[in-house]
């Protein structure tokens, strides 16, 4: 350890000189150069010593700070000398030299089966003479890397130019599979066309979501697999949104749910049982919060949070990110309009107040909103899905998520994470996988293994303060608007221990993750062939690909991004071919039954949808 801090030091500083290079030769030191310069090497080394073993952009957190401190320099000897191609030239050697030398310590370091997985990611350079030549915008090392074997799918060396997508083309595919949707499902269709005493002729509004005019009707579903009403099957990588992470009837829920119906019956008492503690000490162990309760849904989760927060700490807000998403909790509907202005979220359905006068929200990936918004302490608790999962998935920065822990510190404010969808980071979540200390901590769907559940845990601290409150009048035992009468049913606390105790393991996770990243890998290696405007990311398990490029980084951006052609187009294209995607986006999720057959599925049939749309 000892000597690999030293290494790191080592190399920081030489990445600094070697970055400092051009400035020397060109006479173009100032205070700005000196200082960005060290700053430049140990960022890059505090984002290596910071990355975790299944940490999907490692190199992208080396060259992030080479490529900003590259402008810089740039900047400086442009202000201080003329304008030439060998000023630019010069400079980008010495960036390329210390970028390298960055690389070859990453693969040495963390050696072959980590890095193997990772792909280096494009970065332009600019300057304000416009001095670099026309080949300089690179894909870092790609070609490199991809010599070693070190690296799955890299592009040349020179970023080649994206096609654009022609609508025209895409609107006669689209008009083509939907009349293939409506010839292969006759059956659904006429399921939908008899719900006359259903509103929207379906059980619940949202499965109108689905492509093709009708959704699909199940007839059964096992494990990652689902037969229609046709007769049509599918590799079902939607899995309920989340609520079937652990697969479709996974035997071992399916047994605890069946000893509770059959032997033991109760389904719902009112009274506690013996798995209760046992499902709380496993929420424990992976979430770290220490004191839990049971709800129905997530939704649940969060609004009763919502409100245990303001009474305990006297405050009256809570804040949300731009887009994200907590259920159908009333406070978190409210958005960023085009002008940065808070808005309630556009569709919001007949909210009891404007929830402006309720609810602070700002960007995802903003420390500075952040602190901003907390500065006047009249936030009661930060909702934070660690990364965004509901308009497509935005990854967190680390200092991100350091800036809101450490804000929410300084300024009495408690820290919710909402682990719904983060949950697919692994056997933590993201509480684990980002070293994260909520005060707060909800999750909901896939513990139960489809049997409808949420939890919400709190810290000892916070326990010790909901104590005082309820010892002050608070009513968390009545109808004081925390509870409900089928929270905590026994046949969900016995879904919920079988789920969590035998399905959702760390190696089902482990497996998981490793087809997520096959999956994600042979998307991206797909777009690269096509030149397709595109881009893939991944959070643990689940993986999304968004028709821009690159992926957005809040919530505002992957708003602007959302194309209802494409999507109609995707999706209605993996249906008609067997595969399921999540209707609301592009999200695809592993579960302990998907196979690596299912992936080669998938990107068999993705890569014929590429071609199609971009012969």
């Amino acid at each position: 350890m000892v000597a690999r801090e030293g290494g790191n030091y080592f190399l920081a500083a030489l990445t600094a000189a070697l970055n400092l290079a051009p400035a020397a030769t060109f006479g173009a030191f100032d205070a700005g150069t000196l200082i960005s310069a060290p700053v430049c090497g140990l960022r890059a080394v505090r984002a290596l010593r910071s990355t975790r073993s299944n940490d999907r952009k490692p190199l992208k957190a080396i060259f992030s700070p080479l490529a900003t401190f590259a402008t810089t320099i740039s900047s400086n000897a442009a202000r201080k000398s003329p304008a030439s191609f060998w000023v630019d030239s010069v400079f980008a050697a010495m960036a390329l030299i210390s970028s390298l030398l960055f690389t070859i310590w990453t693969l040495l370091v963390h050696g072959d089966h980590q890095v193997r997985r990772y792909r280096c990611h494009c970065y332009r350079v600019f300057t304000p003479n416009g001095g670099f030549p026309a080949f300089f915008p690179f894909f870092m090392f790609g070609a490199i890397l991809s010599a070693l074997g070190k690296i799955g799918v890299s592009q040349s060396l020179k970023e080649r130019e994206m096609r654009t997508v022609d609508r025209d083309r895409l609107r006669a595919l689209i008009e083509r599979e939907s009349a293939l949707y409506v010839e292969t499902h006759p059956g659904s269709q006429q399921i939908s066309l008899r719900a006359d005493h259903l509103l929207g002729r379906v059980p619940m509004t949202w499965m109108n979501k689905w492509a093709g005019g009708f959704p699909i009707a199940l007839a059964t579903a096992h494990g990652c697999t689902i037969t229609d009403v046709d007769g049509n099957r599918y590799v079902d990588f939607a899995l309920g949104d989340t609520g079937a992470m652990a697969g479709h009837s996974p035997a071992a829920t399916i047994a605890a749910v069946k000893e509770r119906l059959e032997v033991s019956g109760g389904i719902t008492t009112m009274l506690t049982t013996d798995k209760a503690e046992f499902v709380a000490a496993n929420l424990t162990k992976r979430f770290s919060a220490t004191q839990w309760s049971f709800t129905l849904s997530a939704t649940d989760a969060n609004r009763f949070s919502c409100r245990l927060a303001r009474q305990v700490t006297g405050r009256p807000k809570v804040l949300v990110f731009n887009y994200s998403y907590h259920g159908s909790v009333d406070e978190t509907f409210v958005a960023l309009d085009n002008q940065g202005k808070p808005r309630s979220r556009p569709g919001n359905v007949g909210p009891a107040v404007d929830p402006t006068t309720t609810t602070k929200v700002v960007e995802f990936n903003d420390g500075e909103a952040l602190r901003a918004a907390l500065a006047p302490q009249d936030v009661a608790v930060v909702l934070l899905e660690p990364a965004l999962t509901n308009i497509g998935i935005v990854l967190p920065t680390p200092e991100f998520l350091r800036t809101v822990q450490e804000a929410c510190a300084a300024t009495g404010t408690l820290l919710l994470v909402d682990e719904t969808h983060t949950f697919s980071l692994g056997y933590g979540g993201a509480v684990q996988y980002y070293d994260l200390e909520p005060d707060l901590v909800v999750i909901g769907k896939a513990i139960g293994g489809g049997i409808p559940c949420g939890a919400y845990g709190v810290t000892q601290e916070l326990a010790m303060r909901i104590a005082e409150i309820a010892a002050s009048g608070a009513d968390i035992v009545d109808v004081g608007g925390v509870g409900g009468t089928l929270a905590g049913y026994a046949l969900s606390l016995d879904a919920m221990a079988a789920t969590l105790g035998e399905v959702l393991t760390e190696a089902a996770f482990e497996k998981m993750i490793g087809l997520a990243t096959t999956f994600t890998e042979a998307v991206e290696a797909a777009f690269v062939h096509f030149d397709a405007p595109f881009s893939v990311t991944q959070l643990g398990a689940r993986a999304e690909y968004r028709f821009t490029r690159p992926s957005p980084t809040s919530g505002g951006e992957a708003h602007r991004a959302e194309d209802e052609e494409l999507d109609t187009y995707f999706h209605l294209y993996l249906a008609n071919r067997g595969i399921l995607i999540t209707p609301f986006h592009n999200m695809a999720l592993m579960c302990p039954d998907t196979t690596e057959h299912d992936v080669d599925r998938h990107t068999e049939v993705f890569t014929q949808a590429l071609a199609e749309l971009f012969q």
